[in-house]
């Protein structure tokens, strides 16, 4: 028997909840003060005699609790206690949430409230972001990249929010008839947002998302024509993606003026020779950068230019050297003494920012140009240090270094920082020490921490959901769940607690809804 009568004990869940909702996309205070309330309540309201018996009988709200319990037994076999202790801290929303809501059955109207509220908040949040990105709003934080606009929760995480208020979007305007008129600003607002912001994990999770849920209630459509339609347009949208990508791909690489690299130019101007690196088909706009380059002399000019030092970083922390070569190769100079005297004032203040490129590229254009150089870039052996695409590779490689020496268990629950960080070096990386991190996907990170005989078993109860009939019938309960898998390949989501909170809470959310004979 709960101290609090069950009026006052579902009055309290609902507030803790919607301050949980709220506090994902909007501030760690808010999700803090309602993760802590809902356990609290849930104790306080229920008893754990009850909450239990409805852990025993609810399988949908085993996964969350079971990857935290096998973290937990991953301590026995783990060498840095210190910080999987800290782990296991960081993940404890995975077993405190659903305990707590395991002692609450969600009606159908309270469900649409959260995810509202969910919505609302990361709405907010964009606006936030975008008043960040237009000067309106004054911060503290070095905004030397766009994506550093969103300063209320991580950009990569927001992303991920933002893909799950288009699909909520979607589900409460099928559910909610009347609220069509709002859809369409909303599920525009949120696209061109992630257009802005240079997501093109978030655009590829959306498609990816989309297909599979058109494909899965297809069949529930009420006409042939409707059926079609559906069918045509999933479709589309990857084909539509993947012919931008490649009319990007084919601009990238047509050279401009080939006639200047058939036969170059052996001297400058001023007489001195320059250090054509014929091997070397890096291009920036349509011109090799590798091409017509005079140290001294660019160094000489430079000094005239800027008071950053040649051998410096820039304001985002690169070499100013390469992104000074980059930006003036786009503007088809030589990097000689005449091409940086040839820079206007507007072009050096770009080059100090960190600006690698003159052409006036926006949005999700620019990412993508951005991503085939750090490819191109990796394929002649540059350094992919702090390239969020090739660096994942090296990730990727010691990582599968540290699982073939640690092939059966993993490494525990504290080891895979230490162990990475030890195989950057065992293995000579060519990451710089600062980018010796972990890799960035949550199925390694998983295969690496407990090996061939807990990764089955992890991935097993993560797959849970999708052989439940009730969590099938679901549509947004789908969503998530395929959102959450493919966000597992991208990001070590459930490494942070943002991640953590998003992944606990709407699969335990979705887990105790009363259900209904209807995909909704």
């Amino acid at each position: 028997m709960g101290l609090l009568s069950p009026p006052l004990f579902h009055r309290f869940l609902m507030f803790f909840a919607v301050l949980l909702a709220a506090g994902m996309p909007l501030s760690v205070f808010l999700q803090s003060v309602g993760a802590i309330g809902l356990i609290a309540t849930a104790l306080l309201g229920a008893g754990y005699k009850t909450i239990l018996n409805r852990l025993k009988e609810n399988k949908l709200l085993w996964p969350p609790v079971a990857i935290y319990l096998i973290h937990l037994i991953g301590l026995i076999w783990s060498s840095d206690l210190d910080y999987a202790l800290h782990d296991l801290r960081v993940k404890l929303p995975l077993l405190s949430i659903p305990v707590a809501l395991a002692a609450w059955s969600v009606s159908k109207k309270n469900l649409h409230v959260l995810l509202l509220i969910f919505l609302s908040a990361t709405l907010a949040s964009t606006l936030v972001a975008y008043g960040v990105y237009k000067n309106w709003i004054p911060t503290k934080k070095e905004i030397s990249d766009i994506r550093h606009i969103s300063i209320l929760v991580s950009h990569v995480r927001l992303c991920i929010f933002i893909v799950f208020s288009i699909l909520i979007a979607g589900y409460l305007t099928y559910v909610y008839k009347k609220w069509r008129w709002a859809v369409v600003p909303i599920v525009g607002w949120f696209l061109f947002f992630l257009y802005l912001i240079q997501s093109p994990t978030g655009f590829i999770m959306l498609i990816a998302v989309l297909f599979v849920l058109v494909i899965s209630y297809i069949s529930l459509l009420p006409s042939f024509l409707h059926k079609v339609t559906a069918l045509i347009f999933v479709i589309m949208l990857p084909v539509a993606g993947i012919f931008y990508v490649s009319l990007c791909v084919k601009q990238y690489y047509t050279v401009q003026e080939p006639q200047l690299y058939l036969s170059p130019l052996s001297h400058t101007a001023q007489g001195n020779a320059y250090q054509h690196q014929i091997d070397n088909k890096q291009l920036e706009n349509g011109y090799y950068v590798w091409y017509y380059l005079n140290y001294g002399e660019v160094i000489s000019a430079w000094s005239k230019r800027s008071p950053i030092p040649f051998d410096s970083l820039d304001l985002k922390g690169q070499p100013i050297m390469g992104t000074l070569f980059r930006y003036t190769t786009s503007k088809g100079l030589h990097k000689d003494y005449e091409g940086i005297m040839a820079l206007s004032d507007q072009d050096i203040k770009n080059i100090e920012s960190g600006s690698t490129s003159a052409e006036n590229k926006f949005g999700i254009r620019k990412r993508i140009n951005e991503i085939i150089f750090e490819l191109d870039m990796y394929k002649n052996g540059g350094n992919p240090s702090g390239n969020s695409v090739t660096q994942r590779f090296e990730f990727w490689k010691n990582a599968f270094l540290v699982i073939g020496e640690n092939l059966w268990v993993g490494v525990g629950t504290g080891d895979t920082r230490a162990e990475m960080k030890a195989m950057y070096v065992k293995s000579e990386s060519v990451l710089k020490e600062d980018y010796h991190l972990g890799a960035h996907n949550q199925f390694i990170t998983f295969l690496l921490g407990f090996g061939v005989i807990g990764f089955p078993i992890l991935t097993a109860f993560l797959l849970l959901p999708f052989f439940s009939c009730e969590a099938r019938s679901s549509l947004p309960h789908l969503a998530f769940l395929l959102l959450v898998l493919f966000s597992f390949l991208s990001e070590d989501t459930l490494e942070t607690q943002a991640g953590v909170t998003f992944f606990a809470f709407f699969s335990s959310l979705f887990a105790v809804v009363r259900r209904e004979h209807n995909p909704s």
